[in-house]
């Protein structure tokens, strides 16, 4: 079963985190871990962790510390930094360490729940695999990397287009020509042209 780890300190907000979770994606568990240190080994552990909500400041880790290791180690797992810190210069530091959003605590609950919905679409309540082999699809961020990438837009572009880091554009295109098994754009492009389908 596919986990959600709930990276924070406040049993409040990870129960509050855990609602909602399972509001948006009924087939999804929730794993808590309050320190940097405990959050690698469940990390290291577990095989199907599809998303990290992380809280910035833990015992163990301060500012981006914490997102710089876990996002050098697990470049494939989505981190959405959920935090208290407001300051804009905090929000671009993440991105650029390789978070692949930044959610206010203080903000909507709908920021939050469309966060969710992003990184763990196919899991949702209305999700269902589509079209081909459930290993061939992109999820649904890596889908829209894919269709800036096939209209030459650049890894910067992509980055401001989409609101994420540029070491986040470059994790999920790695993982898009993985998985489309093609060497260079113009095989993407023809890929892309004949599968789309199966994929939107």
């Amino acid at each position: 079963m596919p986990k959600v780890l709930v990276v924070d300190d406040h049993p409040m907000i990870v129960h509050a985190v855990e609602a909602l979770v399972h509001e948006v994606a009924p087939r999804v568990a929730v794993m808590q871990s309050k320190t940097l240190a405990q959050t690698l080994a469940l990390c290291r552990d577990s095989q199907d962790i599809a998303l990290i909500l992380l809280d910035l400041n833990l015992p163990d880790s301060r500012h981006t510390e914490g997102l710089t290791v876990l996002h050098e180690e697990f470049p494939r797992i989505p981190i959405v930094v959920f935090t208290g810190q407001e300051h804009s210069s905090v929000r671009t530091a993440c991105l650029r360490a390789g978070a692949s959003a930044y959610v206010m605590k203080s903000g909507d609950r709908g920021a939050l729940s469309d966060a969710l919905e992003r990184f763990l679409g196919e899991f949702t309540a209305s999700g269902e695999p589509q079209g081909a082999r459930r290993e061939t699809l992109l999820s649904s961020r890596q889908l829209d990397v894919l269709r800036l990438l096939v209209t030459g837009s650049t890894t910067r572009e992509i980055a401001q287009a989409l609101n994420i880091g540029e070491a986040t554009v470059k994790t999920h295109i790695k993982t898009i020509y993985s998985r489309a098994d093609c060497r260079n754009r113009v095989e993407l492009s023809h890929w892309y042209s004949q599968t789309m389908l199966h994929l939107a």
